[in-house]
């Protein structure tokens, strides 16, 4: 049995963490060294602070905050979603920071986050809405044709920007799939266009990218492709189950990996080993990592949760 997590409600306060500084410089990340605060026993659990099913978080770490994609209240009669900002302490700073239902903001269902420059980049249904990263402000949308649920993001080398199409569709809570998915590529022209549609992808979800080129979860098959420049997949690794939603990259050509069905967040090892990083979870979704601290993100949308966990110290 692990630590018992540290709960947090409607007005968090951080306990129990020390700090030390530390230089730490993120070669492969390309981030400038950083002061690196130590990592903490216990999970930190967001509960209970206004999250409404909670599917995606994204950490800005030129903001240094915690970006959480709600989808919002299933039972309301039209779908208004929003994105919270959550300080790496565990304080909700802003819940509605970017509120569909406010004058001037259209946001339904949002899956996905990514950050180019000051631009917010959110998948949503069948557009990628755009917003200012410190203000929230709109700055626009792009209208992906054909598209049928657009699940996750990443920016890929000369400002091209990645979206998956998982094609999965919530239906009496559960995800169907509507079509095997694809992936769409954005350039600097903002226009979107198809870029990969591939059987084996089945289904893509999380999505990010690599030295040579990217890498993509299949919900479906619970499998990561490497997919090369060429367009041509590499062996896929699997997980214990399907259902694999959340992907980051980290150091050293490893990834982590969410399974809703294995219930855990599995790291993926430069050679293909697979390893539980964290089990015992219900229903993981989206996962984000805080490079400066070594956190991995997890969102609970059945709970209405957010969880914090400390990286496993073998894990580089």
């Amino acid at each position: 049995m692990g630590p018992d997590p540290m709960r947090f409600r409607s007005g968090p306060k951080l306990r129990g963490l020390a700090a030390f500084v530390a230089a730490l410089l993120f070669v492969a990340c390309g981030e400038a060294p950083v002061q690196r605060e130590s990592a903490f026993e216990h999970p930190l659990i967001l509960e209970g602070v206004g999250f409404e099913r909670p599917v995606a978080v994204f950490y800005d770490s030129r903001g240094d905050s915690y970006l959480i994609a709600n989808l919002g209240d299933p039972n309301a009669p039209e779908r208004y979603g929003f994105i919270s900002r959550v300080s790496p302490r565990g304080k909700v700073s802003d819940l509605n920071w970017i509120d569909g239902r406010a004058a001037g903001t259209t946001l339904h269902t949002p899956t996905g986050l990514e950050v180019q420059g000051d631009t917010l980049y959110v998948a949503d249904a069948g557009s990628v809405r755009l917003f200012h990263r410190i203000s929230g402000s709109t700055r626009g949308a792009l209208e992906v044709e054909s598209a049928i649920a657009l699940r996750d993001l990443t920016l890929g080398p000369g400002s091209m920007i990645y979206v998956t199409d998982a094609a999965l569709v919530s239906v009496d809570g559960k995800l169907e799939a509507r079509g095997i998915g694809s992936i769409f590529q954005i350039g600097p022209d903002g226009r979107p266009k198809p870029y990969l549609k591939r059987r084996y992808l089945q289904n893509p979800t999380g999505i990010a990218t690599t030295p040579g080129g990217l890498a993509v979860l299949s919900y479906s098959k619970g499998a990561l492709f490497l997919i090369e420049q060429r367009r041509t997949p590499n062996d896929p690794v699997r997980l214990p189950a399907a259902q694999a939603q959340g992907l980051v990259a980290i150091r050293g050509g490893q990834f982590l990996a969410s399974s809703a069905a294995a219930g855990g967040v599995y790291r993926i090892l430069s050679d293909g080993e697979v390893r539980a990083e964290i089990e015992g979870l219900e229903q993981p979704a989206g996962i984000g990592f805080d490079s400066r601290r070594h956190r991995v993100l997890i969102t609970i949308p059945s709970k209405n949760r957010v969880e914090i966990h400390p990286q496993k110290r073998d894990s580089g």
